[in-house]
């Protein structure tokens, strides 16, 4: 027995385990009796490879791993210490249980060598039970550890493969959200694949950074998940939108170490709530309007009819024609109409053989289309009643032609009663004329030797609708201005009133109102370029504007207003969201509307003071 060992009894031999499930310890000793006996006590419990240097000991641990090192510190080749620091080195060996057994007693000899990343420092002499019982406890450890590790390691395995199936981005933050850990992007965003100080700029779009940032500190104060919808900018450039939660992961002291998030793409959803919402502000619009549009259609069906009866006949009449174009116009979606399905419709109870069509295939635009059966409609009626339809041999030849981009449309009645000039001017001839110029056209009526003719011209260019960021601004952020009770109104009498309005039936009813309060009017007007050339021409009290001309912004016509120092208000069926942006907490008049809302909102209109009325900011 080498003097380095002191005898001890050693404890009873529990039942010892088969030989191949042993432990391997590999033993690197230059004494070859310290060898033998070490490997004679450490043999009864554990598997036991010697060597004789630390040279041989490498060798050993490259061809097979052992569970545990016990090795001298002095021997010649590689000594111990230096062994030891390959080892801590090398990765595969990093974690390998290291015991140095020295000669060496002093402090300092075995504050280097735990230092140097030894699990323990023996020093001789010892006894065989201090030997045991210290490979048994570092077998232990590193076989809990090893445990531990497994469960880390699949742990990240598990980590890693949701990682890798979800289709979420998946990023951690510091516990202040001051870095950006890492995030893994999808192919949606950019990876971070190395800590990130600048992740703000990089990803979230610059309007929505204040609100990130306010949730976020929220998050932080509260110790609670962060959860936030916006915009980031994605890989190609563009903005997508994503909803983004993050949970806080504590320490023992329940402080936050990190956050764990993802964030899921919702842009899809987001443009679908978008489409819904622009719908159902589309379909409001076109409620709106067409009450607005009947409403005028019975007042102008009122004031002209002699008594109940006629009333009844000539409002059903036109109603049916609206709701006949309606359904017509259904069938394309509200796309589109062809004129002879308009024709045919609209003169569908009158006698197909007295009436000739003739003319190429013309598709209008849904405005357009309902203006058209309109005029039809009236055209038709008229010559029931008055024109060439009212007699058995009468006759009427509906004809037109396209030259460039213009439908140039002809009713020509003949075999009528004669007519008289001049013409008398009724609802219908009102209508038609006032219909071709919100159009941009033109009519002309006359009275011929064989019967009526009218010529009308309309221009077939495409139609447009409110742009949507004009049609979807959110009216959250200016709250309506109220309509104070104009009590005492100004008297309107007189005054001068200039009405832009693309509805021709809605035009003639404002004409009407304020005509029979007094006013002056000028128009009805239904295009931009007209209106800006009135406003720069003419003096006006004031001017009741549609916010939107035939799908045209009015943005321009309301900053020339503002300059000329012109009160108006916007006339619409959208509602205060459809203003141009700058005039958002302007004056408005919502469609439908009554007489006494309209002579009230003029009186108001010329009675009111001026500064502050309708401009926020000036964009022209």
């Amino acid at each position: 027995m080498p003097d380095e060992i002191i005898e001890v009894a050693l404890p009873v031999e529990q039942a010892a385990a088969p030989q191949a499930q042993r432990p391997l310890v590999l033993l690197a000793d230059d004494n070859a009796d310290m060898r033998e006996y070490l490997t004679r006590i450490l043999g009864e419990h554990y598997r036991v490879h010697a060597v004789p240097d630390g040279e041989a000991a490498l060798e050993a641990i490259s061809r097979k791993l052992p569970d545990l090192l016990l090795s001298d510190v002095m021997m010649p080749r590689i000594g111990g210490m230096e062994l030891l620091m390959r080892l801590r080195a090398d990765p595969r060996t990093r974690s390998l249980p290291v015991i140095l057994l020295s000669a060496r007693a002093g402090e300092q000899t075995k504050v280097e060598a735990l230092g140097a990343g030894a699990d323990d420092y023996i020093v001789k002499p010892f006894t065989a039970r201090e030997l045991l019982a210290r490979v048994d406890a570092h077998l232990k450890i590193a076989s809990v550890r090893g445990e531990v590790m497994e469960s880390l390691r699949q742990s990240e395995e598990r980590y890693r493969a949701f990682v890798t199936a979800t289709s979420d981005i998946v990023y951690r933050m510091s516990p202040d959200w001051s870095e950006m850990r890492n995030l893994q992007g999808k192919d949606s965003v950019r990876d971070t694949e190395s800590p990130s100080k600048t992740w703000l700029e990089t990803y979230i779009h610059p309007d929505d950074q204040p609100q990130v940032l306010s949730a976020i500190d929220e998050a932080i104060r509260t110790k609670t998940p962060f959860e936030f919808e916006h915009q980031v900018k994605q890989i190609d450039g563009t903005l997508g939108w994503v909803h983004s939660r993050a949970v806080p992961v504590f320490d023992e002291d329940g402080e936050i170490v990190e956050w764990f998030g993802s964030a899921r793409d919702v842009s899809e959803r987001r443009r679908h709530d978008e489409t819904q919402r622009l719908l159902v502000s589309e379909l409001s619009h076109r409620v709106k309007n067409m009450l607005a549009v009947v409403q005028a259609i019975a007042q102008q069906t009122l004031r002209r009819a002699k008594d109940p009866a006629e009333f009844a006949v000539s409002f059903g009449g036109r109603i049916q024609s609206l709701s006949s174009m309606h359904g017509l116009l259904s069938q394309s979606g509200w796309q589109h109409a062809d004129l002879l399905d308009i024709l045919r419709d609209q003169l569908a109870a009158h006698d197909a053989s007295r009436v000739v069509a003739s003319g190429p295939p013309v598709r209008l635009g849904p405005q357009v289309a309902l203006h058209v059966a309109l005029m039809l409609h009236e055209l038709g009626t008229n010559s029931v009643k008055y024109g060439a339809l009212s007699k058995p041999e009468g006759t009427v030849y509906v004809g037109w032609a396209v030259n460039d981009d213009k439908l140039r449309l002809e009713w020509r009645e003949r075999g009528g009663p004669p007519v008289k000039s001049p013409l008398k001017r009724g609802f219908g001839t009102n209508l038609i004329e006032q219909t071709a110029k919100s159009e941009g056209g033109s009519s002309h009526v006359s009275a011929e030797a064989e019967g009526l003719r009218w010529e009308i011209t309309l221009p077939l260019s495409a139609e447009k609708s409110i742009a949507p960021e004009e049609r979807g601004r959110s009216t959250s952020s200016s709250s309506p201005r109220s309509m104070r009770q104009a009590a005492p109104a100004e008297p309107l009498k007189g005054k001068r009133f200039l009405i832009v309005e693309d509805e021709p039936l809605i035009a003639l009813d404002i004409v009407a109102g304020l005509e029979g309060a007094g006013v002056n009017v000028e128009g009805p007007i239904g295009s931009v370029k007209d209106a800006l050339r009135a406003v720069e021409e003419g003096s006006f009290d004031g001017v009741l504007l549609d916010a939107n001309l035939r799908g045209e912004p009015v943005d321009e016509i309301a900053a020339a207003l503002t300059r000329r120092n012109v009160p108006f208000v916007f006339v619409t069926g959208y509602g205060r969201q459809a203003l141009p942006e700058s005039f958002a907490r302007s004056m408005v008049l919502t469609k439908p509307f009554t007489q006494e809302q309209l002579l009230q909102t003029a009186s108001q209109l010329v009675g009111s003071e001026r500064s502050g009325l309708y401009l926020l900011k000036d964009r022209g």
